[in-house]
């Protein structure tokens, strides 16, 4: 989103299909879950989880994506770095999050 055409880039918005009214995954359409299994709510606003949102990242491979999974992976639990771990062997084997990500689950 941008105020306007030469504005800078100031959020960015991913919209995924539901299944039957679950979240459906656009990097694994064979992943669906439960809204409230993948989101977390603040201030009346819901998330998409940490995991998802890198899970999508894995396909760019820009800098700016390997500072948030930086940042963002001593914050995972457990099962949220096996999540990404599992996502990112199943769907980008050598990527360079590969070795990351099995040093920290």
């Amino acid at each position: 989103m941008r105020e306007h055409a030469l504005a800078p880039w100031s959020c960015e918005l991913l919209l995924n299909r539901d299944v039957d009214g679950r979240w459906q995954s656009k990097r694994d359409t064979t992943f669906s879950a439960p809204l409230e299994a993948v989101t977390w709510e603040r201030d009346g606003v819901r998330y998409l989880a940490p995991e998802l949102v890198l899970s999508h990242k894995v396909a760019t491979g820009r800098p700016k994506d390997d500072d948030d999974l930086a940042a963002a992976l001593p914050l995972l639990t457990r099962a949220q770095r096996t999540f990404l771990a599992e996502f990112v062997r199943t769907h980008a084997p050598g990527h360079p999050w590969h070795a990351l990500l099995d040093a920290a689950t």
